[in-house]
């Protein structure tokens, strides 16, 4: 699987992290999403 298709299926799935098997690497790979803190300039 693709990071991409990794991605649309978290958001599909309404989940906050994927694990996946990366389809060019063959490693096991997760994405996430993640609060950003933002800090003044």
């Amino acid at each position: 699987m693709s990071v991409a298709d990794a991605v649309m299926h978290m958001d599909i799935m309404d989940l906050p992290a994927y694990m996946f098997i990366n389809s060019q690497t063959g490693a096991t790979n997760v994405v996430y999403y993640r609060k950003e803190k933002l800090f003044p300039g």
